[in-house]
């Protein structure tokens, strides 16, 4: 599903929680309990992500951060690139932030731009 498959409701649903307009939830909350989940599994998502890095992020991780089953991670995500993909904004966000750090300590150390090159494009980002 993509964001012209949206209904005006489901688009209302990402824009209010910051996803990625790709991202289509497999179960939509309505009630509050279930927009509070949605969002504890989302914040846990980024903890879990800005923890252990693209390679390593499980969708148990997060089921762990959010004291949540599995079940319900995957109530919401279907699997854990839908779940990255949901938090692409902030993911993005956070890279850029770390590779302005990483550019000033090696400016400071003087290790040159063909290392911070190199991490960017580990990370897809264009610094």
């Amino acid at each position: 599903m993509t964001a012209v498959d949206l209904s005006p409701a489901e688009l209302a649903t990402v824009q209010r929680f910051g996803l990625h307009r790709e991202v289509s939830l497999r179960n939509k909350p309505v009630q509050k309990r279930s927009q509070e989940r949605l969002e504890q599994l989302l914040e846990a998502a980024r903890l879990a992500y800005a923890e252990h890095g693209r390679d390593r992020f499980t969708t148990q991780q997060v089921a762990e951060k959010a004291g949540a089953s599995i079940g319900t991670v995957y109530r919401y995500f279907p699997d854990r690139v839908l779940l990255m993909d949901a938090i692409a904004p902030d993911r993005d966000r956070q890279a850029h932030l770390v590779l302005e750090r990483v550019r000033e300590a090696l400016t400071a150390k003087a290790l040159g731009p063909a290392t911070l090159d190199a991490i960017a494009a580990d990370l897809g980002v264009t610094p």
